[in-house]
């Protein structure tokens, strides 16, 4: 039956009803059939056909081609049905990019599709498989997808395409060839159930959802050998399962866009490869062995993406995380245990996103940073003991609570921004190693460090005001032990000690108020400065402390204590004890302003080592005096007077029973200033000499000739003769004897001024 060109009626009814052709062939567009069903043995359609009839294609053994190489609709509720013998293949080769839009019907044989075109479902009851082939997209939605039925197996760049919300029931086979493309499966917008199992023999593109409704994996997804890369939405739910082979992988997020994968319980088999990628990926894994027992392949996770869960799961298998990726809790009452987290590309992340849950890290490795971020204290991030953690790399504590169990929980640098970090371990009386002695611990946040052992870093440091130290009871101890130069901004807190024992400088710009009542701070080496007040807290000095700030008691044993940064005053709410060095810089006579001083309860000294400094440009005179430290209770001890030197200076140290002196008793001499020369030291006829001559008559303008003595103010030649006690080239020229008489009858008077610089506290 051929339909050409030229015919002059376009749309034909067939009254032949029961005749069976042999090839129905459409050459010329425009045709509209109606009718009865045409049954034809052949199609071979090159012009745009319009069907308002039923096509039946009967067939026997073996493979049967079909050309379809214009657009061919068959209205409904008419369909395309294959009547097909056993062994039988029909071959619809769609070309040109053709369209085929019909209801297929069928038998329990074989269908496929190949060549470049679409088929559009308008529904269907083929019972057999169906095969898409070269670049055929099979299309369907809703009911048009039909029901159950053979398998549906797309190879090379088909795909197969959701249009509609659907609950698809025929299972899948995705390739059996090594690369498929681009999407060998689509579910777009919609939301898509796959009911029967789903199978990968190759590497396969998916696109899930891409509006908020995951494809559903709900009959099982069988990755085999083959690869899944998956971007959109996607889940394999309860009651189903993910398996593979050893040498399969699953791919989270592609080139395409980010992907979300989320598996639920039910997992048995999944033993290949799992890869996430991209910043806006995520692998839910709410099933132990979601990603694979002990042994199975690695887990990576890239670029920004996340894996974590909304159950209490413990995944075994190596976790690789780098580019700050992330593992996580993502809903209440879940609970991560991760046994072999490795980083790698700058590290990763680890943060608990809802309340409560918890993160638990058994061991950490590899080389980069780790960022902690937990959503409060009832969801911690945990480094259990029993673990390990062997990374290179810093740490920095976000937010949230982070608590250390093991030793070595953190191995490298340590800051705390806004988190609440706490040690936990049940012997004080051991030094503990949970955070390296060689390492820096920085606050640089509200963040507090909470202290329930002994522990020893490299530095302390950070500038948050806002953050702290809580050194939880009498028995905790923080012993900073480098040679680091820091300062801490915070506050300190608890009934511990702080102890310096390292050859580095410590300032503590921060106070110790909050249950301080018993804390301790030991200089045992090194700098302290205390700016801050510390007014609870006893300090005992082996090595050197400085400040401007305020501790409650202070006993030398050994050590310095130098006030100030330059000048400046240190104050000791009670005693100050012990022997030692004290040093002391003098740069005027302002107490605190200029000069060191400690301001004290009392004093209970015993040896002092002076060490006094003379700042430059300061030249205090024999007899003053700079109260260094001085007293305001009762309860102190005689002082033995010393004799103390600062390079040309010599002091005496003494107790005046209120305050301990310097005073000076000996200062180099300093030449005295050479003062600017007087009009009358200018030579004789000088631009400076005004309207006068120099005939030196002695008259007011001084034009005189000097014969009267210079008794009215004029220069004469002679110095004898005018009457000056010094020649005209020395500093004052002074007339008159009694002047002169005067000063060798008494003599030049040298008057020494005394001045004390005292003032109160």
């Amino acid at each position: 039956m051929v339909f050409s060109a030229g015919a002059a009626e376009k749309n034909p009814v067939n009254d032949l009803g029961g005749t069976t052709f042999s090839v129905l062939r459409v050459e010329e567009p425009g045709y509209e059939l109606s009718g009865d069903d045409i049954e034809a043995h052949f199609l071979n359609i090159s012009a745009p056909t319009t069907l308002a009839t039923g096509l039946e294609v009967p067939s026997g053994a073996g493979e049967h081609l079909h050309h379809v190489a214009a657009d061919l609709t068959i209205q409904a509720p008419h369909q395309l049905r294959f009547t097909q013998a056993a062994n039988a293949t029909d071959i619809v080769q769609l070309t040109d990019g053709a369209t085929l839009a019909a209801r297929v019907g069928g038998d329990d044989q074989a269908l496929r599709f190949r060549g470049t075109g679409t088929v559009e479902l308008r529904g269907s009851t083929y019972a057999g498989t169906i095969g898409l082939e070269d670049d055929v997209t099979l299309r369907c939605g809703g009911t048009d997808c039909g029901g159950a039925g053979g398998a549906v197996t797309v190879d090379e760049e088909a795909t197969l395409e959701f249009t509609a919300d659907t609950e698809f029931q025929r299972p899948i086979t995705l390739g059996t060839g090594p690369v498929l493309g681009p999407y060998s499966l689509v579910a777009g917008p919609h939301a898509v159930t796959l009911a029967e199992p789903v199978t990968l023999g190759a590497y396969v593109h998916v696109q899930g959802g891409t509006g908020g409704d995951p494809l559903e994996f709900a009959g099982d997804l069988h990755v085999g050998t083959g690869t899944l890369a998956l971007d959109g939405d996607a889940t394999v739910p309860q009651f189903a399962s993910l398996t593979s082979d050893p040498n399969g992988e699953v791919r989270v997020g592609t080139a395409h866009g980010p992907g979300r994968l989320s598996i639920e319980e039910g997992q048995f088999g999944h033993e290949g490869w799992t890869a996430v990628n991209g910043a806006e990926s995520l692998l839910v894994a709410n099933d132990a062995l979601a990603l694979g027992p002990v042994g199975s392949s690695i887990t990576t996770v890239y670029d920004g993406a996340t894996v974590g869960t909304e159950d209490t799961i413990t995944l075994d298998e190596e976790i690789r995380v780098g580019d700050q990726s992330i593992l996580a809790t993502l809903a209440p009452g879940a609970s991560l245990t991760v046994t072999d987290m490795s980083l790698a590309n700058g590290g990763g992340r680890v943060e608990t996103r809802a309340t409560p849950s918890v993160v638990d890290l058994v061991s950490v490795g590899g080389e980069g940073d780790l960022s902690l971020a937990s959503a409060g204290i009832d969801a911690p991030i945990i480094f259990s003991d029993g673990g390990s953690s062997t990374y290179v790399g810093s740490t920095v504590a976000e937010s949230g609570g982070v608590s250390l169990h093991r030793d070595t929980s953190v191995p490298g640098d340590f800051e705390i921004q806004d988190a609440h970090v706490t040690t936990v371990h049940t012997g004080h009386a051991d030094l503990h190693d949970l955070i390296p002695d060689t390492a820096a611990l920085s606050i640089t946040g509200g963040g507090t460090f909470v202290l329930n052992d002994n522990e020893a870093i490299g530095a302390l440091g950070g500038s948050g005001s806002g953050g702290s130290v809580l050194l939880v009871d009498a028995a905790s101890e923080l012993s900073v032990v480098g040679a680091a130069t820091t300062t801490f901004g915070g506050d300190l807190r608890g009934a511990g000690t702080l102890r310096h024992g390292g050859d580095g400088a410590l300032t503590l710009g921060g106070d110790w108020t909050q249950n301080a009542d018993g804390s301790r701070l030991a200089v045992a080496g090194g700098t302290v400065a205390v700016n801050g007040d510390l007014g609870q807290t006893a300090a005992t000095v082996q090595g050197v402390l400085r400040g401007v700030g305020t501790v409650g008691t202070l006993a030398l044993d050994g050590g310095t204590v130098a006030p100030g940064a330059s000048a400046g005053c240190l104050t000791v709410d009670g005693e100050f004890t012990g022997h030692g060095t004290l040093g002391v810089e003098l740069g005027g006579h302002e107490p605190c302003g200029t000069f060191d001083r400690i301001a004290t309860g009392h004093q209970t000294l015993g040896d002092l080592t002076w060490d006094v400094t003379v700042l430059d440009g300061f030249a205090p005179a024999e007899g003053d005096e700079f109260a260094v430290v001085t007293t305001s209770g009762p309860g102190s001890t005689d002082l033995p007077a010393q004799e103390v030197t600062s390079g040309e200076y010599v002091f005496d140290a003494v107790w005046d029973g209120t305050d301990v002196l310097l005073r000076v008793t000996s200062a180099p001499e300093h030449p005295a200033p050479t003062p600017s020369p007087s009009p009358s030291d200018e030579p004789t006829g000088s631009p400076t000499d005004g309207p006068g001559d120099d005939s030196g008559d002695g008259s007011e303008d001084g034009s005189g000739d000097g014969s009267d003595g210079g008794s009215d103010g004029g220069v004469g030649d002679d110095p004898a003769e005018d009457g000056d006690l010094l020649p005209d080239t020395g500093v004052w020229t002074l007339g008159g004897v009694a002047l002169a008489t005067l000063l060798v009858a008494g003599g030049v008077l040298a008057l020494r001024a005394r001045r004390r610089a005292m003032s109160a506290v």
